[in-house]
């Protein structure tokens, strides 16, 4: 995963927050050039290791910080796309995997698709895959709403 995204044209700043994971990925990121926030035993979860990647990127003075999940299923080669909405006016760029639900067990997908109903009924827009891990978001929608959830809530 880290190697496919530093394949990347543009050069780009990268930051993993490993939630004490138990395979390499920490080392791979580090020895690939990223920065590496660690998280203590036990698993912390999503919305903490969000919150602390945030946290870092607000505290060095990004404008933009772009998620994805660690898991691969988030193709990094989108991250041009995802920047270039933002350069165009965007605030929030979110990615979409149930346009192609082929591999995802039918629970999830009843899930994530009302979850994204009631997210867009909630923001005033449609919000095609409110779960998605892969996002572009400016800074001053970090600080105007920050994530206070440890789990999965933080996604929406």
């Amino acid at each position: 995963m880290v190697r496919r995204v530093l394949a990347l044209k543009q050069p780009i700043d990268l930051l993993v927050v490993d939630d004490a994971s138990t395979d390499n990925t920490a080392t791979v990121a580090a020895e690939s050039g990223a920065t590496v926030l660690h998280n203590q035993p036990p698993n912390r979860g999503k919305g903490f290791t969000l919150r602390r990647g945030f946290d870092y990127a607000l505290a060095e003075d990004y404008d933009t910080v772009v998620t994805l999940d660690g898991d691969g299923q988030h193709p990094p080669e989108l991250i041009p796309r995802f920047l270039r909405a933002i350069e165009e006016g965007t605030d929030l760029v979110y990615g979409n995997r149930l346009h192609d639900v082929s591999t995802m067990p039918a629970a999830r997908i009843f899930s994530n698709k009302t979850t994204s109903r009631l997210v867009s009924f909630l923001a005033g827009r449609q919000i095609l895959d409110s779960q998605c891990g892969m996002r572009a978001i400016r800074a001053w929608v970090l600080r105007s709403a920050p994530t206070t959830h440890a789990g999965f809530a933080a996604e929406s």
